[in-house]
C-alpha cells in the first residue's frame, strides 16, 4: 500500500526543511568566528520549502546588500579571484579627496615615498593617496566546503524521507 500524495508532500517538505535548517546553521556557525565579517552571518536567511512542477527545493539566501564582500570571501577577489578575471582593482575615494591609509596597517608593504600619480604625500603616519590598485583577497570559502562536509548528514536526512515514502504507511507508524 502506498502513501497518498498529501503524505508524500508532507514528508518531503519536512525532510527538506530539516536538511535546509541543518545546512543553514552549519554555514552560519562557520562564519561566526573572527576571520569573517559579522555582516555575512546577518546577511543569511532560510527560505521556505517550495515545489515547482515535480521538484521540491529550499533556498539559503545571502543578501549582498548587507554583505557585499561575501563573494570575495567565497571566491577570492582581485588577482586572487577564482571566478572572473583575476586582476588588481582600483579603489578611489568616494566622499573625500584622498585615501588616508595608516602606515601600521600596511606592514611589510612598500609604498613609494615620493609624490606621483598615486601618492600625494606622507603625513603623520599616514599615506595620502589618490587611489590604490588593490590586489584583492585570497578566497576563504565557507559555503561550498560546508556543503561538502555536511553531505553525509544531508543524505541521511533526505534518505530517511525517501525510505518513508518508498516503504509506505508501515514505516510511518514505526517512526511516529
Amino acid at each position: 500500500m502506498s502513501l497518498d500524495q498529501k503524505t508524500v508532500q508532507n514528508v518531503t517538505y519536512s525532510a527538506l526543511a530539516r536538511a535546509g535548517g541543518h545546512l543553514f546553521e552549519k554555514i552560519r556557525a562557520k562564519t561566526s568566528h573572527g576571520s569573517y565579517p559579522e555582516a555575512i552571518g546577518r546577511s543569511m536567511s532560510l527560505g521556505q520549502v517550495r515545489k515547482m512542477k515535480n521538484t521540491y527545493y529550499i533556498d539559503i539566501i545571502f543578501d549582498l546588500k548587507i554583505a557585499p564582500m561575501l563573494l570575495a570571501f567565497e571566491y577570492g577577489s582581485g588577482e586572487h579571484a577564482t571566478r572572473g578575471e583575476a586582476r588588481r582593482y582600483r579603489i578611489e575615494p568616494k566622499n573625500v579627496l584622498t585615501l588616508a591609509i595608516p602606515e601600521a596597517s600596511w606592514e611589510g608593504f612598500k609604498f613609494p615615498f615620493f609624490r606621483g600619480k598615486k601618492m600625494i604625500r606622507y603625513s603623520n603616519g599616514k599615506f595620502l593617496l589618490r587611489y590604490v590598485d588593490h590586489p584583492g583577497i585570497k578566497p576563504h570559502p565557507f559555503i561550498v566546503p560546508t556543503i561538502r562536509e555536511e553531505r553525509p548528514t544531508l543524505r541521511r536526512l533526505l534518505g530517511d524521507a525517501f525510505r518513508v515514502i518508498s516503504h509506505g504507511p508501515k514505516i510511518v507508524e514505526e517512526i511516529t
